[in-house]
């Protein structure tokens, strides 16, 4: 059933399919698409996306949460001061972390923070 729902989530989402950047991932490129908003976004935050979408595929949701909180705390660190393309490939990655997180079951992540403004020309 929650594969059924990934899969579902995947076909849905407008993206890019990159694959993974990292050496050596055992997780299908087809769990590393992200929208193209989001794609800017550090390769090994989109890599703890797709093991998380892993951990949904394997039935295990509870540790695909798991990451998932992780990934909403990474995301929240390295916002501050982010402007422009980086900010918004964040914002974009979250809301995919968030979307996968409420669709297992778990609670909606609480919204980001205003990215910092852009600096003045």
């Amino acid at each position: 059933m929650l594969s059924v729902l990934l899969a579902a989530l995947l076909a849905a989402t407008p993206a890019r399919a990159a694959g993974c950047q990292l050496n050596d991932c055992p997780v299908a490129d087809a769990l590393h698409t992200v929208p193209a908003a989001a794609a800017p976004a550090p390769a090994w935050m989109v890599h703890d996306l797709a093991l998380a979408r892993a951990a949904v595929r394997g039935g295990t949701p509870a540790a695909a949460l798991t990451q998932l909180l992780q990934l909403d705390a990474a995301v929240r660190a390295h916002l501050p001061g982010l402007h422009g393309p980086e900010a918004r490939a964040l914002v974009a990655l979250h809301a995919e972390v968030d979307g996968l997180a409420r669709a297992i079951g778990g609670h909606p992540l609480p919204p980001l923070p205003a990215p910092a403004p852009g600096p003045q020309a």
